[in-house]
């Protein structure tokens, strides 16, 4: 009999939480396209190094929220160890991009694109 209550409890608690689940990763799906669209929209406006590293941070960050949002939504955790893994792509790739942006600020004594041209081919 008490074998019988607690699992027909466990049932409704994961049923119970597959529903906020849904009813939360739908509304927040919205916020994740905004996230990657202002990322995206300031990574074309952007004109120095520094900006263009944050805007891929936060291009990264609203791929990253989508992927987990919708992975909550489906009920399968692919999602969340895809999110896990492009996390730890997009810090090696901050690692880089910064170790490049302090290079050339030390070499060139500035951080504009324009006065680039000896990277060029």
């Amino acid at each position: 009999m008490l074998f019988t209550l607690v699992e027909k409890w466990s049932n409704f608690d994961s049923m119970l939480a597959l529903k906020m689940n849904l009813l939360y990763s739908h509304e927040l799906l919205p916020l994740a396209l905004c996230i990657f669209f202002i990322g995206f929209l300031g990574f074309l406006e952007s004109k120095d190094f520094l900006s263009l590293l944050i805007n891929t941070e936060i291009i990264m960050l609203g791929l990253n929220f989508y992927l987990i949002t919708s992975s909550l939504s489906w009920g399968d955790y692919s999602g969340q160890l895809y999110a896990l893994c492009f996390l730890a792509i997009t810090a090696a790739e901050t690692a880089i991009g910064l170790g490049l942006l302090i290079l050339l600020y030390r070499t060139k004594g500035n951080i504009v694109f324009t006065e680039f041209s000896t990277l060029k081919g």
